[in-house]
């Protein structure tokens, strides 16, 4: 069964692979500024929870 950690490792991944492609479209001139703010807003959040999921972690050690 996958930790916690690797679960929001795995998540933040996709979340930036995703926010790749969304720039390629901005770049072709899409409309998707809304969707990269939501995108962006989803990985600063997984960012700050993994950081604190690593923290937890050195501190249990």
């Amino acid at each position: 069964m996958a930790t916690l950690q690797e679960i929001c490792g795995e998540y933040l991944k996709q979340a930036r692979e995703r926010r790749t492609g969304l720039l390629e479209a901005q770049r072709r001139g899409e409309p998707v500024n809304r969707e990269l703010k939501y995108t962006d807003d989803f990985i600063d959040m997984l960012s700050q929870g993994f950081d604190r999921l690593n923290r937890l972690k050195e501190n249990e050690q």
